[in-house]
């Protein structure tokens, strides 16, 4: 590892910020930021192109879904590795040589140093946490619209905990799974604006009849689409509006 001759008088903290604003410049006008970390590494100390083109689409916690680790993490340890890793060669389909399994601990020193940078200052190396830290939430960077929290789930189910009581009395095993079915259809429907009692009365007087290759349309989802606007009855809700 060699820095590039028009930064070889700067300091090591000085290379460093130098680093850190080139990043800072690339985010800001490139966006990417496993790529823009990496550019920034390339710009001062210099590698294959490729290497920056690899990266491409570790940020945003893996491919912009925010669930995996920090992309300018993952490139920084790319680089790590370009430089320090096990080579192919160390490498056997045929025989286990210690030699060659020692070299992955080897390899692994300095970024393990990197992650414990990360997780000494945010708390964790997770694309979400980090954002947290960083910026009060995260955001889902393919589609900003797209709520991060599954609040409006957990509000869904917490009428299960309020009524744990009355699922002590299951009876078995079996039935307590059907319990839980059943909820998760309940919840589904309200999720969904579906009249949790029409889908139920519709569905168990149609399943019958449906075909089962296409049984998906009797989720509750699908068969808002289909059936909701006119949705068979129980005999009992006739009887009711006769009387």
């Amino acid at each position: 590892m060699k820095v590039k001759e028009k930064y070889q008088g700067l300091t090591r903290p000085q290379l460093l910020e130098k680093v850190y604003q080139l990043g800072v410049g690339y985010e800001s006008n490139s966006y990417g930021c496993s790529q823009c970390a990496v550019a920034a590494l390339h710009e001062v100390i210099g590698f294959d192109d490729v290497i920056v083109k690899v990266t491409t689409s570790l940020c945003g916690g893996t491919a912009s879904q925010v669930v995996g680790t920090c992309g300018a993490l993952a490139g920084g340890i790319i680089v790590f590795d370009y430089f320090f890793g096990r080579p192919a060669g160390r490498l056997s389909s045929e025989v286990m040589i210690q030699d060659n399994l020692m070299a992955i601990e080897s390899a692994q020193e300095a970024p393990k140093e990197l992650v414990k940078k990360y997780i000494g200052k945010y708390g964790t190396i997770n694309c979400a946490g980090i954002m947290t830290q960083r910026f009060g939430r995260p955001f889902y960077l393919s589609d900003p619209d797209v709520p991060m929290d599954t609040n409006h789930l957990e509000r869904a189910l917490r009428v299960i905990p309020m009524g744990r009581r009355n699922w002590l009395f299951a009876w078995t095993e079996i039935g307590a799974e059907h319990v839980g079915v059943i909820q998760s259809l309940l919840v589904t429907c309200k999720l969904h604006g579906v009249n949790p009692y029409d889908y139920l009365v519709d569905v168990l007087r149609r399943v019958g009849t449906h075909p089962a290759s296409k049984i998906e349309e009797l989720t509750p989802r699908l068969w808002k689409e289909k059936f909701a606007d006119n949705p068979m009855r129980s005999d009992l809700q006739t009887v009711g509006k006769n009387v």
